[in-house]
């Protein structure tokens, strides 16, 4: 995880020695908002996500945890349960848990639970945030949950958002500028949810703000939104990289990286000595194909790359991916998060609706590069 304060980031003249994990609790729990921005999947980060709120809570006895992967109007349904009103096959169910919820984000809630911590479904609601994706911001101002202000400007996280999006043909300014503006949203709700804990009433909370990467990196996102809100705020931003290391590089900004998960087993059909699938190279992970960015209740192909891994692999234009790498697809945007969580040369499985038939792949990932 690499950390740093909301404040102006360091430089190699300004460079510190190494530190401890004590030392930057120590200081961390000073702040008022804790940002962790996972890789998505990362077992290693769950971990690490878990051990950080315990090691807070130890310093500060009124921490909140803030989710994006709770809506907001699922609030009620979250409060019950950690208030030990309903029982969990309940609370899965009606808070819509998302898919790999019992071996990522389980532990921190049942934390939460068993220490009476209030628990924040921080993320705008998915129907609203598809209404926006498709052009259809005005139809959603206003709306319950929705953010009382939300704004997509052309800065330096539209470079990061569109740097992200690189290779995914087909898309051009205007429909980039929808999906971007969903992602807006999503942030604008986190960050407003974010304000109203820290601002509930009695003793000012330590919030743990649990999100992907693309959320909070180079304090962006969630954060820059959180700041332009309330300025008075110190927050303190933690993203996931994989070399374990744990160095102060100047006051106030911290480099905490976490070891990588473990290498998944190979798989005799993934075909591993075969560099013609493009499945190995520099670049950023692909599976070859051009997505339908209407797609809903999952990613539809609209049209294959051939002789790309997604093609070699046997799935068609038209399939309906609904899950990769055992993570569910809600939408093209989910898609494309998942994406980035990937390695190139992993052997992924794929599952697809291929008309009423479910079909399961297992498929090599490719490289954008190639």
């Amino acid at each position: 995880m690499l950390l740093g304060s909301c404040g102006s980031l360091p430089t190699a003249e300004n460079a510190m020695p190494t530190t401890t994990i004590g030392d930057v609790v120590d200081d961390v729990a000073e702040a008022d908002v804790v940002f962790l921005g996972e890789q998505h999947g990362n077992p290693v980060g769950n971990f690490q996500e878990l051990e950080w709120l315990r090691m807070l809570h130890e310093r500060r006895s009124h921490v909140v945890l803030s989710m994006e992967f709770f809506e907001r109007d699922v609030q009620t349904t979250l409060d019950a349960y950690i208030a030990g009103e309903i029982d969990e096959e309940q609370f899965t169910d009606e808070a819509r848990a998302p898919k790999g919820y019992q071996r990522e984000h389980r532990p921190l809630i049942e934390y939460c639970k068993k220490h009476g911590i209030k628990v924040v479904a921080a993320n705008a609601p998915i129907d609203m945030v598809r209404k926006v994706s498709h052009g259809k911001l005005d139809s959603v101002v206003g709306m319950d949950f929705a953010p009382r202000e939300t704004s997509a400007p052309k800065d330096a996280y539209w470079d990061a958002f569109v740097a992200a999006m690189e290779g995914h043909a087909g898309v051009d300014e205007a429909t980039m500028m929808q999906f971007y503006r969903a992602q807006c949203l999503r942030d604008d709700a986190m960050a407003e949810s974010i304000i109203e804990a820290i601002d509930s009433g009695g003793e000012r909370p330590l919030v743990v703000h649990v999100s992907g990467n693309m959320h909070v990196d180079d304090h962006l996102g969630t954060v820059a939104r959180v700041r332009s809100r309330r300025p008075d705020l110190r927050c303190v931003v933690m993203v996931m990289e994989t070399e374990p290391s744990l160095v102060k590089r100047a006051d106030d900004y911290y480099t905490l990286i976490v070891p990588p998960e473990p290498p998944k087993p190979k798989k005799a059909e993934s075909h591993e000595d075969d560099d013609d699938d493009g499945a190995h190279g520099d670049g950023r992970p692909a599976l070859g194909f051009m997505p339908n960015y209407d797609s809903e209740g999952g990613v539809e192909i609209e049209m294959l790359r051939e002789g790309g891994p997604a093609e070699e692999a046997g799935l068609q234009d038209g399939d309906l991916i609904i899950s990769v790498d055992g993570a569910e697809i809600a939408d093209t945007m989910g898609y494309i998060e998942i994406l980035g969580s990937l390695s190139v040369g992993d052997t992924v499985e794929v599952v697809a609706m291929r008309g009423d038939e479910k079909k399961t792949f297992q498929v090599k990932v490719g490289s954008r590069n190639n």
